[in-house]
C-alpha cells in the first residue's frame, strides 16, 4: 500500500537500509496474543460460574412471601390475552392474568417461544389448563416446566381430561424437574377450582362409542397391524439377556398409534367480584383514622377500632363490581357433539337466556377446529 511504501523509503533514507525493505506486521504473534486471551478471559468466567443453581431457592422464598402478601386482596385488573392462535405451526393457547397470579390454558408445542417474544412472565404462573390429551395441546409441557423451574415458580398444578398425569410422568423420563413440584388435579364434574382470583367449573365431553375421531387414521379392517412391542429401556433393568421385539396383533392388544380421546374438558370460570371504591367521607364519619385499617377496609376486612367499635367493609364501600364469566370448549370432532347437546344444561345459566346480566359469558374461547364449528349441531349450540 502506499503508507507502507511512504514508511519504507522514509527509513530507508534516515537508516539508509535498501529501497526494498517493507514493513510486514507479525500477524502471527498478535494472533496467538488474542488467542491467549480469549482463552484466559474464558476460564476466569468458567472458574466463577455457580455450579449450583441456589438462585432457583431465593426466587421460590420470594415467589411464597408475595403470594401469602397478595392471598387476601382482590385482583384489580384482569387480561384475557391470545398467546397463540393455532394457525399453521403456531399453538392455540390463552393467557388470563392478573396482577397477583396467572393461568394458561393449553399448552402447545411452541408456547415457551411465543411467551417469551410477546414478553409473557411465568413466574406467577401455578395452574395450567388442558382441553385435551393430544400433542396440539400439551407439546409445549416440558419447555415451559424447565424455564417455570428455572425462574423459581415453586409448584404447578395441571387440570384436563383423565390421563394427562399419565402422559406427563411419561415425560418425567428426559424432563427433569428437581426444584418444582407437579401435580395433576382430579377434574370431576362435582368439584370446582376456586382461589382468590376466580371460580373454575369443570364440564367433561366424552366422545361416543363406536365412532372414530376425525383426527386420526383410518382403520384397516382387512390387514392385521402389528405393534413393535420392543423395551428400549431394557437395559437400565440390567437383565442378563436383551429382549427380542414381539410382534402382536391389533386384535390381541391395543395400537396405541390410533388412540382415541376418550374425554376433553371445558371450563366454565367467573371471576371473583372486585370490592367497591372506598368511601373516605363515610370512614370519617364511622371514626376510621387514617392509616392500615383503611386498606383493610377497601380489601373486604371488617375492622375493630381502638376503642372497640366494629366497623364493617360493606358500610364503607360502594357497591361490588361482578366479575365476567369466560367459557373454554374444544370439540376435536362430531363424536363429541352427542354428549355436549346432553349436557347444555351446564352452559344454560351463561347463555342470553341468564336471569343476572353478570352471569352473561362476556368470552367464549373455542379452540375446536373449524369443520366443526360449521357443523349445523355445532351451529345450534352456539345458538
Amino acid at each position: 500500500t502506499r503508507i507502507s511504501r511512504f514508511c519504507s523509503l522514509l527509513l530507508s533514507r534516515m537508516y539508509k537500509f535498501p529501497t526494498t525493505f517493507r514493513l510486514v506486521p507479525n500477524v502471527a504473534r498478535r494472533a496467538s496474543i488474542i488467542r491467549f486471551k480469549s482463552s484466559s478471559k474464558l476460564r476466569r468466567v468458567l472458574a466463577e460460574m455457580p455450579l449450583d443453581p441456589k438462585h432457583i431457592a431465593e426466587a421460590q422464598k420470594q415467589r411464597l412471601k408475595l403470594k401469602q402478601k397478595v392471598a387476601k386482596v382482590s385482583p384489580g385488573i384482569v387480561n384475557l390475552q391470545v398467546v397463540g392462535s393455532g394457525a399453521a405451526g403456531s399453538p392455540a393457547s390463552v393467557y388470563l392474568f392478573s396482577d397477583q397470579t396467572r393461568y394458561l390454558f393449553n399448552c402447545g408445542e411452541g408456547t415457551q417461544r411465543l411467551a417469551y417474544e410477546h414478553k409473557t412472565k411465568l413466574s406467577s404462573l401455578e395452574n395450567i389448563f388442558m382441553t385435551r390429551t393430544c400433542w396440539e395441546r400439551i407439546g409445549g409441557l416440558p419447555g415451559i416446566c424447565l424455564t417455570m423451574q428455572d425462574v423459581g415458580v415453586p409448584s404447578v398444578t395441571l387440570h384436563g381430561p383423565p390421563g394427562l398425569d399419565e402422559l406427563f410422568k411419561a415425560m418425567s423420563r428426559f424432563v427433569i424437574l428437581k426444584d418444582m413440584k407437579v401435580r395433576a388435579a382430579e377434574c370431576r364434574a362435582e368439584d370446582l377450582f376456586e382461589d382468590h382470583v376466580m371460580t373454575l367449573k369443570y364440564v367433561a365431553i366424552g366422545r361416543e362409542a363406536g365412532e372414530g375421531s376425525a383426527n386420526s387414521d383410518e382403520d384397516d379392517e382387512g390387514e392385521d397391524t402389528t405393534v413393535d412391542d420392543t423395551d428400549y429401556y431394557a437395559y437400565e433393568k440390567r437383565k442378563k439377556s436383551e429382549p427380542k421385539a414381539k410382534l402382536q396383533t391389533a386384535s390381541a392388544k391395543q395400537d396405541w398409534t390410533k388412540r382415541h380421546e376418550e374425554s376433553v374438558m371445558a371450563y366454565i370460570c367467573k371471576l371473583k367480584h372486585r370490592f367497591g371504591q372506598l368511601s373516605l367521607e363515610k370512614c370519617v364519619e364511622k371514626g376510621v383514622p387514617a392509616g392500615p385499617l383503611l386498606g383493610q377496609l377497601k380489601n373486604g376486612n371488617d375492622v375493630t377500632l381502638p376503642d372497640g367499635k366494629v366497623v364493617k367493609s360493606s358500610d364503607v364501600r360502594g357497591p361490588n363490581d361482578p366479575g365476567p364469566v369466560f367459557i373454554f370448549i374444544d370439540i376435536p370432532s362430531e363424536a363429541y357433539l352427542s354428549d355436549l347437546e346432553a349436557k347444555n344444561e351446564a352452559f344454560v345459566p351463561y347463555q342470553g337466556t341468564a336471569t343476572d346480566e353478570s352471569d352473561q359469558a362476556m368470552y367464549v374461547v373455542h379452540f375446536t377446529p373449524l369443520e366443526v364449528m360449521r357443523t349445523e349441531r355445532y351451529r345450534t349450540f352456539l345458538n
